[in-house]
């Protein structure tokens, strides 16, 4: 893929983090996770740290290496309004990216997400709950978040707004409205009983307009997950390339939906996804070939009846389909 800024812009022998977050488009704690997983050289420390230009050059390449194909179809969606705009207003003789078509998001996945099975995401839980300080977020905080995801669905950014206001007077509802929310719509969600009663203990005392997870934790939520994962000795990538991260959590929920049989406009509404095959298709997933070996046998014992009528001497007929004639030839 090609390079998202051009090596011939960048005229400084040195940047300081400001000036690479405007450059690249994303935020200076982003830039300098980045620098940090991949090794980039990095000079000082705080707000002394400056980039090299070479530096910079290695962080361009790879955000234009790590863009989602998702991104990209977005990319082109736009791109594509444009030209038709300007084919619409006669700026332009012909549109140049009329052949143009997004890529399939299901087959270009830059992380395919896995699920962890009972036993894994307990000891998951356990981790997260009794790990040490991360970014200001004490372990038992983000054993709270953990169990507070996985039961509702809901996104980091949305878990980071929650006050205790947002919860009914006996915890059994969370209300969001339609600002917090990320399809932009209210949100009213039933909580199990056991996680309410958890819940109005952990918020005793508390005011109701105060955060109760508060920072920008959501920010480095993947990060945050990863540690915990470690100290569970989960990997975070496993055999098969698939990914376990903060948005996992949400896949975990309408998987667990899934496996337990629940109808699945139910899933759907529960996940406050707009359509059905987005929660079929890109979110419930089969853990094995049992599911389906279960399936095949829930299905009507036909066999049976074809050997009943065998016995009887109907010449494997079975009920409902043609039968041999009684008429003499």
């Amino acid at each position: 893929m090609p390079e998202i800024l051009p090596r011939q812009a960048l005229t400084e022998e040195k940047y300081p983090p400001p000036r690479v977050a405007k450059l690249l488009g994303r935020g200076t704690q982003t830039i300098f996770r980045m620098a940090r997983r991949h090794k980039i050289p990095t000079t000082g420390e705080g707000r002394r740290r400056t980039y090299s230009r070479d530096s910079v050059q290695q962080l361009t390449d790879l955000y234009a290496a790590d863009l989602s194909v998702s991104t990209t179809n977005g990319y082109l969606f736009a791109f594509k309004g444009f030209t038709r705009w300007l084919l619409r207003n006669k700026r332009m003789g012909d549109d140049p990216l009329t052949a143009a078509k997004a890529l399939n998001a299901k087959k270009c996945r830059r992380h395919k997400r896995r699920v962890l099975g009972g036993d894994e995401f307990q000891a998951f839980l356990a981790a997260g709950g009794g790990g040490a300080v991360f970014r200001g977020m004490t372990g038992s905080a983000r054993g709270m978040i953990y169990l507070v995801a996985v039961n509702t669905g809901l996104g980091a950014q949305e878990i980071a707004c929650l006050t205790p206001g947002h919860f009914s007077p006996d915890y059994s509802r969370l209300m969001l409205g339609a600002k917090e929310t990320k399809n932009g719509e209210d949100a009213t969600i039933v909580l199990r009983k056991d996680l309410a009663a958890v819940l109005h203990r952990y918020l005793e005392g508390r005011s109701t307009d105060q955060k109760i997870w508060p920072g920008l934790w959501y920010k480095s939520g993947a990060e945050m997950v990863r540690c915990d994962l470690a100290v569970a000795g989960i990997p975070y990538r496993d055999s098969k390339n698939e990914v376990f991260d903060f948005h996992s959590l949400r896949r975990q929920f309408v998987n667990d939906l899934v496996r337990a049989k629940i109808a699945p406009k139910v899933v759907q509404t529960m996940a406050r996804h707009s359509t059905i095959q987005m929660t079929l298709d890109v979110y419930a997933e089969l853990s094995g070939l049992h599911e389906l070996e279960q399936a095949v046998e829930a299905l009507p014992g036909y066999h049976r009846v074809a050997q009943a009528s065998d016995t009887s001497g109907q010449g494997g007929a079975v009920g409902g389909t043609d039968r041999p004639s009684t008429h003499e030839p």
